[in-house]
């Protein structure tokens, strides 16, 4: 996939991307984002209003994989090793296409 897009997968399963991580490493002044809330791996792809179109049409396509019932941030980040690699690809494309959507790291 997408060179940059990978990183930032990466970088948001390692907490070092999003304020909060910044905040806790004292880069930034404060953990929150711009809607007030503190900005987590969970507020950016769960609660973060601006993100909504997209967060939607992340788990309309999620859950229409038959084998894929929950859905949380562990799931997003790292995939689940119970299934085939194959799946785990198609997630992540998917999660790539959402933090490409968002717009948040542009």
């Amino acid at each position: 996939g997408n060179r940059k897009i990978n990183i930032i997968h990466t970088k948001l399963r390692h907490n070092c991307i999003l304020n909060n991580d910044l905040f806790r490493r004292n880069i930034i002044g404060s953990p929150l984002c711009s809607c007030g809330q503190v900005e987590n791996s969970y507020h950016f792809f769960f609660s973060r209003p601006l993100y909504k179109q997209a967060r939607n049409h992340l788990f309309n396509e999620l859950l229409n994989i038959d084998q894929i019932n929950i859905i949380d941030t562990q799931f997003l980040l790292w995939g689940n090793e119970a299934l085939p690699e194959s799946l785990n690809k198609i997630i992540f494309a998917h999660v790539h296409n959402y933090i490409r959507d968002s717009s948040r790291f542009n």
